[in-house]
């Protein structure tokens, strides 16, 4: 599927110009989705050997919250810095600062907000049950079979966002490694999607990225 989506990435640049990056995304989002659950299905393997189950929710949520709080403080951090060395920058450390201020929070925020949140789970979906899962479980038993998954999961999921940016694709990398990271351990896809919720809320919404993007990308 990837081999296919890597044939078709100049058409794709010219549906990104065409037609917007958001709906290629869902598109590709949506189609590798349905992929990955058919493949689930038809491999005969219990559903919690992709990592869908609700066995220990509670414990894997309060989990999850706890391992991402010192994320969601490095990435405040990170920014702080990065404002701090190019005082040029017009922004600050929170976004959502002056635009709760400024009254300018309207339902377009929420819904956008909304969106982004339920289509994390989908992303978390294809990367964590359908690749890293499958990885784990037939690749050979060795001591690095788990970051050997982790990794090329990561690796086959940021190449689907190549068609959005270059950098983005490998931004989107080095959090990954964190989430299968975090799959692995928990064994959830749960614990992972709702880090994943947090850290892209907490990154697009409340810290705000878009002035050090324009500014640096």
């Amino acid at each position: 599927m990837l081999g296919l989506y890597t044939l078709a990435l100049k058409s794709l640049n010219t549906l990104v110009i065409n037609f917007g990056s958001n709906l290629i995304s869902i598109a590709i989002l949506a189609l590798m989705s349905a992929v990955m659950f058919a493949m689930i299905k038809k491999s005969g393997y219990p559903m919690k050997t992709f990592g869908l189950t609700l066995e220990d929710w509670r414990g894997v949520l309060w989990r999850s919250f706890l391992m991402t709080l010192p994320l969601l403080a490095a990435i405040a951090l990170l920014k702080g810095f990065v404002l701090y060395m190019h005082p040029e920058i017009d922004d600050q450390v929170f976004s959502i600062i002056p635009i709760i201020e400024g009254r300018k929070v309207d339902s377009t925020f929420y819904i956008y907000g909304l969106a982004y949140a339920l289509f994390c789970p989908v992303q978390e979906f294809i990367s964590r049950s359908g690749i890293q899962s499958s990885l784990q479980n037939f690749l050979p038993p060795t001591r690095s079979r788990t970051w050997i998954a982790i990794v090329l999961s990561n690796l086959m999921f940021s190449t689907a966002h190549s068609h959005l940016n270059l950098t983005f694709a490998l931004l989107t990398f080095f959090p990954g490694l964190y989430w299968g990271w975090m799959y692995a351990r928990q064994r959830s896809l749960l614990g992972a999607s709702v880090s994943h919720i947090m850290v892209g809320v907490w990154i697009f919404f409340i810290v705000g990225i878009e002035g050090i993007w324009n500014a640096l990308f």
